[in-house]
């Protein structure tokens, strides 16, 4: 089974990965691809990302923060948050790891157990900031 990368239709402008119980990093560059096929239908606009961990409690063997980090870099002008969620303990402290190795990752990954806080997560995220006078 492959990783899934559709538009989600609970919320604008977001892209959803689901993660099969079984993966490979290869699979999440080909995924990758495709998230970049989607924005490119956007015009520049801003996009967030779920990657839905739930029915995945494993991670392929690898240098994966350094892939993931790769891939921010060619999306990081257009992509906006990108929300991992998962129960496993792992794949967390790996975000975690991720963010604190590459500093400018730091604000665009946050982490959850519930497919229903991410998309809280990410409308918070998308509320204007307010102007102090």
């Amino acid at each position: 089974m492959t990783i899934e990368v559709t538009w989600d239709a609970r919320l604008p402008n977001l892209i959803r990965y689901t993660f099969p119980q079984r993966w490979k990093w290869d699979e999440y560059l080909a995924g990758f691809e495709q998230e970049l096929s989607l924005a490119q239908t956007l015009n520049n606009e801003r996009y967030d990302v779920i990657g839905d961990f739930l029915n995945s409690p494993y991670l392929p063997t690898g240098s994966g923060i350094n892939l993931v980090y790769n891939a921010f870099k060619k999306s990081k002008h257009q992509r906006g948050l990108v929300v991992v969620v998962t129960n496993n303990l792992l794949i967390r402290t790996m975000v975690e790891v991720g963010t604190k190795a590459y500093s400018e990752t730091r604000n665009a990954f946050a982490t959850t157990n519930s497919l229903t806080q991410a998309y809280a997560i990410i409308k918070k995220s998308r509320l204007p900031i307010p102007q102090v006078s």
